[in-house]
């Protein structure tokens, strides 16, 4: 990343990082940030709103499990591209807050998020209820 950079400016990814592993959705973006965007673990706290010491624990858990973190940059047209900002809320798992984008801004049904995801749809509708009635207890 360019120091020069404005991290005020909005950074997005497609849902392409999340497919064909066996990561975690904070596991892909972590290294999808570190590996292929080649960003340093303090940049990507900085972008995720999260602290970097957890950064670097969920890029080394990452590591264990696919040491080599392939992504193929084509994306499809089923693709989705998110803004990195609907991860900045701590009081969500970033599965939460990336369940609550994709059905209510993107109107897609548990299905087709399971889909994008590589995850069930019964965990997609869990993830989403949960965090809709933390939003609810939260007012």
């Amino acid at each position: 990343m360019d120091p020069n950079t404005d991290l005020k400016e909005e950074v997005f990814i497609s849902t392409e990082i999340f497919r064909g592993n066996t990561l975690s959705i904070l596991e892909s973006v972590v290294r999808f940030f570190k590996d292929i965007k080649k960003l340093n673990f303090h940049e990507i706290g900085l972008l995720l709103k999260r602290d970097e010491r957890n950064i670097w624990t969920v890029y080394s858990r990452s590591k264990k499990k696919i040491p080599e973190f392939s992504y193929g940059s084509k994306i499809d047209s089923s693709d989705i591209i998110i803004p990195i900002s609907v991860f900045h809320d701590e009081n969500f798992c970033v599965l939460e807050t990336l369940s609550v984008f994709l059905k209510d801004s993107k109107l897609l049904n548990y299905h087709q998020i399971g889909l994008l995801l590589g995850r069930d749809e019964r965990n997609i509708w869990t993830v989403y209820n949960r965090a809709k009635k933390k939003t609810k207890n939260a007012e």
